[in-house]
């Protein structure tokens, strides 16, 4: 995300946000799920954050 700005790019920014939002906000404090499976159900397979990434 951090790169499609400093480029300029707002489709792919608005695009990776959007996902973020929709697949990954999932926890009540704010951060992120940090692990995704689009092959499992729910896609989302440990809601702990990343604490080396948030």
């Amino acid at each position: 995300m951090l790169l499609a700005v400093l480029v300029g790019n707002r489709a792919d920014f608005e695009a990776m946000w959007s996902f973020t939002r929709a697949e990954l906000m999932v926890r009540d404090d704010g951060l992120a799920a940090w692990k995704w499976d689009p092959a499992a159900t729910p896609r989302v397979t440990d809601v702990n954050n990343a604490s080396d990434g948030d």
